[in-house]
């Protein structure tokens, strides 16, 4: 905590029509460690460290009088990505939870989205918009049952780095 991280945007655009516009951009950027207020949590919760980001997007854009078109692509990828999470802090109470951000080792997610807008009159206009997303977050060492009180269900407990001869 407390390094400087710098962002920045890389991008080109181009014309080949007056109401025809394609682009494309790289950019990294970050998103700040911080501290979780929750006076419950174990010490190593308390604190999460910065994101590192990875984007490529490439779209285009068309337009007349009445209609509004435009699609992109996009890669994103990050390093120490930042999740929100909870942890149960009583197993006999269904409502006691504690809420608070954490890292995971890695992830990255790739899609798509595209907008239409149609102006049928001055008063009348129809929005449509899809997307589609792909994503993966691998977590990494964190434990994904909460701290060691808790135990694994499945009866698999067991220390991936124990090397047994």
């Amino acid at each position: 905590m407390g390094d400087f991280e710098n962002s920045y945007k890389v991008s080109y655009e181009l014309h080949p029509a007056p109401n025809l516009h394609w682009f494309a951009y790289y950019a990294q950027g970050y998103h700040p460690a911080g501290i979780n207020q929750n006076p419950y949590l174990d010490e190593d919760e308390k604190t999460y460290d910065v994101e590192i980001y990875y984007d490529i997007t490439t779209g285009i854009r068309w337009y007349t009088d009445n209609i509004k078109l435009s699609s992109s692509l996009f890669y994103l990828e990050h390093d120490g990505h930042i999740y929100e999470t909870s942890e149960q802090l009583d197993p006999t109470n269904p409502n006691a939870f504690a809420f608070f951000k954490t890292n995971a080792e890695s992830g990255y997610e790739y899609g798509s989205e595209s907008t239409g807008e149609f102006r049928i009159s001055d008063k009348f206009t129809i929005n449509a918009t899809l997307g589609l997303l792909s994503s993966e977050v691998e977590l990494g060492d964190h434990d994904e049952h909460g701290d060691e009180d808790h135990g694994d269900d499945h009866g698999d407990d067991h220390d991936d780095d124990q090397t047994t001869t």
